[in-house]
Parts: C-alpha cells; structure tokens; sequence
C-alpha cells in the first residue's frame, strides 16, 4: 500500500510538471525582463561594481550594512485581554556576497540575523533570522534562465499576523529549497518551478504546528502587444502537517495530523496602460483536500483573484492599490480563506527625505484541521500607518513608523499601537 501511495504521489508530481512545463509559479511568478548572456553579463558587471559591493575578497565581492529596530508595542501579545506592552530592540547584521562561477553565472549569499531584547519581558528575548535570507545560484545559458535557491528564516511575535492574535512568545523556523526556470522566446515566455518548504515551530505557546509542502508551479505568458502580456498559470502539490498539542481559552485541545493535495489554475494579464501607470491581475480556481476520506478535514474550493495598480503621479508621487482573495495553508494546521485590500502612498519631499503612507484591510476565515475537529474563525483586520525616511548621511539612514492595528472577529481579537524607529548604517 505504501508503494502505491508514493506511485501515485509522484505519477501526479509527474503530471504536474508535465502541465507546467512552461515555467515557474502562479502567484510568486519569478520576474526577468530578459534571459541570455547578454542580460547575465550586464546583471553581473552592475553586481560586481563597488557601488554596491564594497569589499572584495578574493574572488568574492561583499557588502555588509548593520542597524537596530526600536520598537514600542502597547500589546506584544496582541490579546485582547490582559495586553502587556513592552519596547523591543532588535540590533540586525546584513551580508550580501557573491562569487561568479563562470562569466555569467553567479553564487549570491543574503543573510540578516539578529536579536530581540525585550526590556520588561526578558523571556521573549531570542534570535532571529530575517526574511530574505538566502543562497542563490543563478545559470544562464541562451535564452534560458535557471535559478537554484534556499530561503530561510526565524521569525518571532514582533512580527504581527493577521489571521491570529493572542499569540504569546513563538519562533517559526522556515526553509524553502527550490528550483525555477524560466525561457525566453521573445514574446512568448515560459516559467516553471518547483518549492520544498518546511516550516517547524522553536518555541512558544501559540497552538503552531510542524508543516511541508511540496509545490509545482507554472505560467506561459505571450505579449499581444508593447506593454501587455497575458498567459495562464497553473500550480498544485502536497501540505502535511503535524498539529501541536495545546490547552487554550478558545480552542482546548486540538491534536492531529493531516495530509492534503491543493491545485489552482487560471488566467492572468500584466499591463502597462502608459510609461507610468501599470496593471496586473488575476483570476482562477484552487481547491485544498484531504488526502484520505476517513480523515477529518473539509474540502475548502473557490475562485481566487488578485489585481494591482501602481502609479508614477511624478517624480515625486506615487502610489498603488492592491485587492484579492486568497485561499492558502496557515500555521495552525489548516487552510485560510482571506479578502484583502490595501492603499499604499510615497511623497518624496527632498533628495534626502520621504514620507508614507498605507491602509491594509483583510476579511476572511482561518481554521483547522485536527482529530479534536474542524474550527473556523471569522476575523477583520485593519492596520493603518504611516512613516518618515531619511538619509541622516551617505551612509546612515533612519526610518520612524507608526501603525495601528485592529483585529476583530469570533475570537483572537486585540487592538495594537506600534511605533518603530529604524536605524541603518552601510558599511
């Protein structure tokens, strides 16, 4: 039995890549305006300037920038009950380094690590490793581009999530290993990739589970005319996890494991209407299941849809609207059914300032899936905020922010005051 599972796991893993043999993933489709040598050898010569990479060791160019967050939270734990607050500082280390392997094929490192120190609650002091951290290689060869990665990160409460709340103290440990193409036939272009991701909860009394999913992705977009293309993208794979055990207020004891396949495909258009104004946007179906009949868990199916605008007002203005719906696994060990919107503004006030502004709503459900049940919790989030850039010297800058953020629903409410002051020196 357990031979014919794994033959049918991998027949449809098989199938998929078959489908998708156009190129890489849906809704994080890799951008390139161009693939070949021609591109890869600008693309290096830019890297390889002491413009950016001001320390060359050996064959190897590195850039290193360091900083702290300040930050004051009237309710680190983001309950509504009970809210402690706190000012955290987070000192964080960047490195980015490269090491060309060939005349245009490239080894980059990106790594930001740091810590979280907690003045009136020691205890949720920890590590952290920033999103964005990775090991990447990239290998041209024509008009073919071939990307190997590993993402990592550590990720603590300070990071505010909005499809739960009362979350305590946790570290969530990500790593994604993956592999993407993408061919350029001029105005036809083909993207496929493929994405292991574990995530594994470190610490913390949030209800986290273990997780990993194994995802196929793909699109072929074909450009009907100067500034506007349209294809279809199609992804699909495997989610297991392994829920935590935990006693809480609102949802006892929940155990379990689950095993599910989800698949979505669908159309989708990238438009730029002038030189300053662009659109994208989206639209398809995705279903999550269960793997097993017997198993407790719901299909959870819809139309998922997305659509972006950005707009250069001048040089000095602009902004963006973003809008969709989402349907995707979450921590807890079961799937998430979210509507967004968002508003983001930039003023560019002098050659050594800015200030900005944004506005992020989402409505929807999350839940999970475990041997205790099925639960779904309603919820509505907003986080309004704004903030201040500036280049204090060539070298340093400074970034204030202040958000506030509102949670309502059936449960996991709370409402937040953040306020954080950036600062960043580049060595």
């Amino acid at each position: 039995m357990t031979m014919i599972k794994s033959y049918v796991r991998w027949t449809a893993l098989a199938g998929l890549w078959l489908m998708a043999a156009a190129g890489a993933r849906g809704q994080e489709a890799v951008r390139m305006s161009q693939a070949g040598e021609q591109a890869a050898v600008a693309r290096q010569q830019a890297a390889r300037t002491f413009g950016y990479y001001n320390l060359q060791v050996g064959p190897t160019a590195w850039n290193f920038d360091a900083g702290t967050a300040i930050i004051g939270n009237d309710n680190i734990l983001y309950a509504n009950a009970n809210k402690e607050a706190d000012v955290i500082f987070r000192p964080e280390f960047d490195a980015h380094g490269i090491l060309p392997v060939s005349g245009v094929n490239t080894l980059t490192l990106g790594l930001g690590a740091g810590y979280s120190i907690y003045a009136a609650h020691p205890q949720y002091d920890g590590p952290f490793l920033a999103p964005g951290s990775e090991l990447s290689f990239d290998v041209y060869s024509g008009n073919l581009w071939i990307n190997l990665h590993d993402r990592f990160s550590v990720q603590d409460n300070t990071v505010i999530e909005p499809t739960y709340g009362g979350a305590g103290y946790y570290e969530l440990l990500q790593n994604t290993l993956g592999v993407s193409f993408v061919w350029d036939l001029d105005r036809l272009l083909l993207k496929w990739g493929f994405d292991y991701n574990i995530y594994k909860p470190l610490s913390g009394n949030l209800l986290l589970s273990d997780g990993a999913t194994e995802i196929f992705s793909a699109s072929g977009s074909y450009e009907l005319r100067r500034r506007l293309r349209a294809g279809l993208e199609a992804g699909g794979g495997f989610l297991s996890y392994t829920a935590a055990t935990a006693n809480t207020s609102n949802t006892g004891t929940v155990t379990g494991t689950g095993d599910f396949t989800q698949w979505s495909a669908g159309p989708f258009t990238e438009w730029s209407l002038t030189e300053h104004i662009s659109l994208k946007a989206g639209v398809g179906y995705t279903v999550t299941a269960p793997t097993e009949s017997t198993q407790i868990g719901n299909t959870l199916e819809g139309v998922y849809f997305r659509a972006s605008l950005s707009h250069q007002l001048n040089r000095y203005l602009q902004y963006g609207l973003s809008g969709g719906r989402t349907i995707s696994f979450n921590p807890y060990g079961g799937a998430m059914d979210v509507y967004y919107a968002g508003l983001s503004a930039s003023w560019e006030t002098s050659r050594r300032t800015s200030l900005s502004a944004s506005f992020d709503y989402q409505n929807g459900t999350t839940g999970y899936w475990g041997n205790a049940g099925v639960g779904a919790y309603p919820f509505d989030w907003y986080a309004p905020s704004i903030g201040a850039w500036w280049m204090v010297t060539s070298r340093l800058t400074a970034n204030l922010r202040y958000g506030y953020y509102l949670r309502g629903g059936s449960t996991y409410n709370y409402d937040a005051n953040v306020a954080t002051l950036n600062l960043r020196y580049r060595f």
